[in-house]
């Protein structure tokens, strides 16, 4: 079994290669991690160990296996009483459910960050989870409300100081995509 600085070690491995855009490479490293360590010293590690490897699986768009990962991660931090990495584990998995086509789960995770973030005031994790919200609305065929919290989102994201501009990106291009399925095409341009 692992020490806690060999996880260290395996765990920086997995953050360069991600870095790097070696997302297999970067699960691989993250996956040793979780397989070497010792979850009575290290549940810390072994906790982050399971988001990082959930990210770096959505990157490879294996979003079942992602969903795990971040399952696993989610209740393993809620044995550390971090509810702030819950949260974003929340958002997460919110994720993965609509990729997965599965609006309902999908919902119940996002309201659980929304949750989160509205309690601890949060305005970064509330930008998150109104995007997730949107996307499960967007995946139930409740295009009105998920073309709301897009808007709300967006506006959240441009008034960071460093705006997430591939994220707005997405979220115009989900809106666009809901306006044509609404037929309102005039509006997605």
């Amino acid at each position: 079994v692992g020490s806690e600085d060999a996880l260290h070690i395996l765990n920086e491995e997995g953050d360069a290669w991600y870095e790097a855009k070696e997302y297999q490479k970067s699960y691989d490293a993250y996956r040793r991690a979780i397989e070497d360590s010792n979850p009575d010293t290290c549940d810390s590690i072994v906790a982050r160990n399971y988001v990082d490897a959930g990210t770096a699986l959505e990157k490879l768009k294996e979003w079942s296996k992602a969903l795990e990962h971040f399952t696993e991660g989610r209740a393993r931090y809620k044995k550390l009483k971090d509810l702030r990495i819950m949260a974003h584990c929340d958002e997460e998995i919110s994720l993965c459910y609509v990729w997965l086509g599965d609006g309902v789960s999908a919902l119940v995770h996002a309201q659980l960050a929304l949750d989160y973030a509205v309690t601890a005031e949060d305005d970064v994790h509330l930008m998150w989870a109104k995007s997730r919200m949107a996307l499960s609305k967007k995946t139930l065929g409740q295009y009105q409300e998920a073309l709301d919290l897009f808007a709300e989102a967006k506006s959240m994201m441009v008034s960071q100081s460093n705006p997430p501009w591939k994220a707005i990106i997405k979220l115009e291009k989900q809106s666009a995509d809901i306006l044509k399925k609404l037929d309102r095409m005039d509006a997605a341009s």
